[in-house]
């Protein structure tokens, strides 16, 4: 899915990259402990916990999407209730493929 997932940046606060790809499919930065006494500025606390990149919240916002969906569909006590979640899911992927196609654009790979 991504390249280099469990690659460990050395700090993604300098660098963002290693391998001069655009994030690499970074899905966590370090995180940097601060000091005693240093104050704010720095993310984690006294420990380095790992920061979750605005990659990883938009797989889990698409998951969690996904979900809802499959709630609906399975709550659904008549076909006119299933209706709306079939009609939403058939729009957003129309509107996906008609974005694919914009990126892509004619005569291009």
């Amino acid at each position: 899915l991504y390249f280099s997932t469990t690659h460990r940046l050395q700090t993604a606060w300098d660098d963002q990259c290693d391998f001069s790809g655009n994030g690499d499919g970074t899905l966590f930065y370090p995180g940097s402990a601060c000091p005693p006494g240093t104050g704010p500025g720095c993310i984690g606390g006294s420990t380095d916990i790992p920061i979750e990149s605005i990659r990883l919240k938009r797989l889990r916002d698409g998951r969690e999407d996904y979900e809802y969906l499959r709630l609906a569909a399975a709550h659904a006590d008549t076909a006119a209730h299933a209706e709306p979640a079939g009609d939403l899911a058939r729009h957003y992927l129309r509107a996906f493929h008609r974005a694919s196609r914009l990126a892509v654009g004619p005569g291009l790979p």
